[in-house]
C-alpha cells in the first residue's frame, strides 16, 4: 500500500483533513495501525471500548492486533498474513489462471474453425504431456491447419505474427517435398520408358 492509500485510510477511519492524516503518518514512521493507535490516543477514533458501548450488539471475536489470520484486523487494515509473499503469490496465479481462462488457442483450418481451448489447458498440455503436444501441433501445421490466440489479452498481432511463420515455413516445406517427388516420379517415368 503506498503513501497516499494509507493517508486516504487515515482520513476515511479518524474524518481528519490530508495534513493531519499525512502528519500522523510521519510519526507514525509510515505504519498504518502505529498512526490509527495515536488517533486512537488523541481521541480522534473512538477506542474499541467506547466503540462496543454504542453498538447493541458486541462482535462475535475481537480479533487481536498483530495476530496472522489472513482477515481484516479490527481497524480494517490487512493483516501480515496478507502483507507477506504468500498471499500475493496466491493472487498473482489466480489472475494468470483467469487470463487464461479468458484467452483461447483457436485451430483453425481454410478459415473455419476447428477447435479452440483455453490458454490454461493449452499451457497444461505442452507442460505436462510436451511430446505429444508439440508434435500434434506440428502435424496440423502440415495438415493445413492454423493456429491464432484469441482474447481480451492475448489478441495481439505479434504473437499470431509467429503462428502465421509457423504455418507458412510448414507450407514452404510441404510444396518443398511435392516438388522432390514430382521430379523423382518424373525420372522415374523417363527411366521407365527407355
Amino acid at each position: 500500500m503506498d503513501h497516499l492509500e494509507k493517508v486516504e485510510k487515515l482520513r476515511a477511519k479518524a474524518n481528519i483533513t490530508y495534513e493531519e492524516a499525512k502528519a500522523v503518518l510521519e510519526e507514525a514512521g509510515g505504519d498504518l495501525l502505529d498512526a490509527m493507535i495515536l488517533l486512537e490516543k488523541r481521541g480522534k477514533i473512538p477506542s474499541p471500548e467506547n466503540n462496543t458501548s454504542k453498538n447493541t450488539e458486541a462482535p462475535k471475536e475481537e480479533p487481536i492486533i498483530g495476530e496472522v489470520t489472513g482477515k481484516k484486523s479490527f481497524y480494517g487494515h490487512k493483516s501480515a498474513a496478507q502483507n507477506d509473499g504468500w498471499y500475493t503469490f496466491k493472487n498473482w496465479v489466480k489472475s494468470l489462471f483467469a487470463r487464461g481462462n479468458r484467452n483461447s488457442l483457436q485451430i483453425k483450418r481454410r478459415d473455419e474453425v476447428l477447435a479452440a481451448m483455453p490458454v490454461t489447458v493449452f499451457v497444461a498440455a505442452l507442460f505436462f504431456a510436451f511430446w505429444v503436444t508439440v508434435p500434434l501441433l506440428v502435424i496440423g501445421l502440415f495438415c493445413g491447419c492454423s493456429y491464432s490466440f484469441v482474447g481480451p489479452d492475448l489478441e495481439r498481432e505479434n504473437i499470431n505474427k509467429a503462428w502465421d511463420k509457423a504455418s507458412e515455413m510448414a507450407e514452404a516445406i510441404k510444396k518443398d517435398i511435392k516438388r522432390e517427388m514430382d521430379r523423382d516420379n518424373d525420372s522415374n517415368n523417363s527411366d521407365t520408358e527407355k
